[in-house]
């Protein structure tokens, strides 16, 4: 059976990439922290994306999302080329990609390298969404916009905090995902196997 589209989410460290997974999750999936570094692998789950709010007729689209580490991190483990390579994996397969920016600290250097990274690898040639995280409140829209200098097109603004203009990003991604989903009639493969836990103590080598 043809499996669900894949959206991969990437970004610099601390931009806001496991809160928006929770977020589109409905749950918390992936860990969410201030420390920089702490999601080194991919983390997946199946979501579903409603229609857009003015769309009598629409379906809602079931895709799989995954977080990834934060691109350029300097891990603190010696893990940096591992959690790269688990980035380049994740783009490699990715149907779309959800390019995270941080709307309130604005395009800092390492922003610039991760949009060269997407140029340059696998993604190249796939839809790429950019997505300044953090818009709280509407004040913070304008300096947003300024993230359109990576040159991925107009960033969609949210809040992965407090959900601000969270139809607006859900309507944009159901737009995109709309004409990779199979055609009618044919099955969607949803099980997503068997769920396997590594637990233990911290820095024990769960993540290695």
């Amino acid at each position: 059976m043809p499996a669900l589209p894949k959206i991969v989410i990437v970004g610099r460290p601390n931009v806001g990439k496991s809160s928006l997974l929770n977020l589109l999750a409905g749950r918390r999936v992936s860990i969410v922290d201030p420390t920089a570094g702490v999601t080194r692998d991919r983390v997946s789950t199946n979501i579903t994306i409603p229609p857009p709010r003015e769309a009598t007729d629409g379906e809602f689209i079931k895709a799989e999302l995954i977080d990834t580490g934060g691109m350029g991190i300097e891990d603190s483990m010696q893990l940096t080329a591992e959690v790269e390579q688990q980035i380049a994996h994740g783009l490699a397969e990715a149907d779309v990609v959800l390019f995270v920016v941080d709307a309130q600290t604005g395009v800092v250097p390492l922003d610039n390298t991760v949009a060269k990274a997407l140029r340059t690898s696998g993604a190249k040639s796939k839809p790429v969404l950019l997505v300044a995280n953090k818009v709280d409140a509407e004040n913070i829209e304008a300096a947003a916009y300024e993230t359109a200098a990576l040159g991925f097109g107009e960033p969609i603004c949210v809040s992965a905090k407090t959900k601000y203009h969270l139809h607006r990003f859900t309507d944009r991604l159901h737009e995109i995902l709309k004409d990779l989903t199979p055609a009618d009639g044919q099955d969607v493969d949803t099980d997503p196997g068997i769920k396997l836990a590594l637990v233990g103590n911290r820095n024990a080598g769960k993540s290695t």
